[in-house]
């Protein structure tokens, strides 16, 4: 569905949609009379339908250019298409008006105006607003053949056909919104006054810059991972790889843009720890963590399970190379195992035990201080925790090193030597594995996740200095940062 802003010239409407105008009894029939042509236009577009016959246009009308800069400023409206007519009441710089439209929006604006102005209008376009020429089109209203209104709704209508920004675009924001629906209603069901607390500084100031950022992550993620707009894409001839690259530009500039937003902070409660302060904490770094795709590829970073529940692991494969899975990778998908710490309990114990006395585990104030450093051996391992399941939430541990390869089979769907170039450019999806998606790390954790596990296989270290040298090279070291005695 596309938007259109039909402002009103002339006439005593308020900003109310323009669908109500026609039975509105504010509506008197003398104020449609001073303006014939836009009127026909409304109707017009209002009766308008698609196949399913819903309406195929979103009407609304602002008296004035200020009006509907006040709506799009607080969020309450957003349009494709604008008419713009060029004759309002009162004092107003259309130059100016024209300019915060565009340099603000991607609408497309088709200025509506008396025959007498057009060569002086389009004169007054190229000196002030050149630079906008492609997205600026000025239609006649009165036309001699009294069908002004059927021509601009031909080109309403061939812009909506044609331009494939405005279907994407109507797309990409009902995403958006959805995101942002969904991360509110996650949010509000944590009591939101006492995690400020919890992440509230030494003085007392709630820090909203952790919100934000998992705010924009989250729509970023809904945004890349929308079937609905790679569908579209497709349709549109736009390839897996093209149409990756667009929404994560699209999806950094979304999150960028909420980071950088100004958020009143709401006043910090004082008071100590509180009973359920733990169950907060956790269930928003596991929101914050994690997140479940809509959709079925499968993908970096994805923590998945057999199907029977047996065992879990988490996905290594590069992105492009699950884009173009069996081109790529020859049908190879390559994982890290993880451990449910207290299901499998026993057995980290026993292989704890192999090199170190278990209770000497017990001698170290032991921190678990992300997801990135490493704790100690045996082999290597991190902790990923409050991973949600159905039944509640789960900690897993990564043994670093314990990464294996299974081969996916190539499905049935793409066999044969017709399938030869769908197969080169076939994704992984779970419906090609045997197992199922749990959830996957989100970002900014997930790329720092996989290095950590790719670099503790590498082994960068070398072989320790003899103790001795290493007395020696640390006393040398301290005396650098000693002051000299006077």
């Amino acid at each position: 569905m596309t938007d259109s802003v039909i402002p009103q010239s002339n006439s005593k409407l308020k900003a109310i949609p323009i669908s109500q105008v026609p039975q509105s009894a504010a509506m008197a029939k003398k104020e449609w009379e001073q303006d014939p042509i836009l009127r026909r236009l409304c109707l017009l577009l209002l009766e308008d339908r698609m196949e399913d016959a819903t309406p195929k246009w979103s009407l609304a009308g602002f008296r004035q250019p200020q009006f509907y800069r006040e709506a799009f400023n607080a969020g309450k409206y957003r349009a494709d298409l604008i008419v713009f007519d060029w004759e309002y009441d009162g004092n107003v710089d259309q130059v100016s008006e024209l300019r915060k439209i565009l340099t603000g929006t991607h609408s497309e604006v088709f200025i509506f105006t008396g025959a007498d102005k057009v060569d002086q209008i389009n004169i007054i376009l190229a000196e002030h607003l050149g630079e906008f020429k492609a997205r600026l089109i000025v239609i006649d209203k009165n036309g001699e053949d009294d069908r002004q209104h059927e021509i601009l709704h031909d080109r309403l209508t061939k812009k909506q056909s044609e331009c494939f920004a405005f279907r994407f675009g109507s797309q990409l924001r009902a995403t958006v919104n959805k995101s942002l629906d969904e991360a509110l209603h996650k949010l509000s069901t944590l009591d939101i006054q006492r995690i400020l607390y919890l992440l509230s500084s030494e003085e007392g100031q709630a820090d909203n810059t952790e919100f934000k950022e998992m705010l924009g992550e989250k729509i970023k993620n809904g945004l890349q991972e929308n079937e609905a707009l790679r569908e579209a894409l497709k349709a549109k001839g736009v390839s897996g790889k093209a149409y990756d690259e667009l929404l994560e530009v699209v999806g950094e500039i979304m999150k960028n843009d909420v980071g950088s937003e100004e958020l009143v902070n709401a006043p910090v409660e004082n008071g100590e720890e509180r009973e359920h302060d733990k169950e907060i904490i956790e269930a928003l770094w596991s929101y914050r963590l994690y997140h479940k795709p809509s959709d079925d590829r499968v993908r970096t970073g994805d923590i998945l399970e057999r199907e029977d529940g047996s065992e879990q692991f988490l996905v290594l494969t590069p992105p492009c190379d699950l884009t173009r899975f069996w081109k790529n990778t020859g049908g190879i998908l390559s994982l890290v195992q993880l451990h449910d710490i207290d299901e499998k309990a026993p057995e980290l114990r026993k292989l704890a035990a192999l090199t170190r006395a278990l209770k000497e585990y017990k001698k170290k104030d032991r921190r678990v201080t992300s997801l990135t450093n490493p704790l100690s051996p045996p082999g290597g391992q991190t902790l990923l925790p409050f991973v949600q399941h159905e039944e509640g939430r789960k900690d897993y541990l990564v043994k670093l090193r314990q990464i294996q390869s299974i081969y996916v089979a190539i499905p049935e769907k793409l066999s044969g030597e017709e399938n030869r170039g769908a197969r080169a450019n076939a994704s992984l999806s779970y419906t090609d594995v045997g197992f199922r998606r749990i959830c996957r790390v989100s970002d900014p954790f997930n790329g720092p996740l996989i290095s950590t596990v790719l670099a503790t296989l590498a082994g960068w270290g070398v072989e320790d200095f003899p103790a001795e040298l290493q007395k020696q090279l640390g006393t040398k070291l301290i005396e650098t940062y000693t002051e000299p005695a006077q």
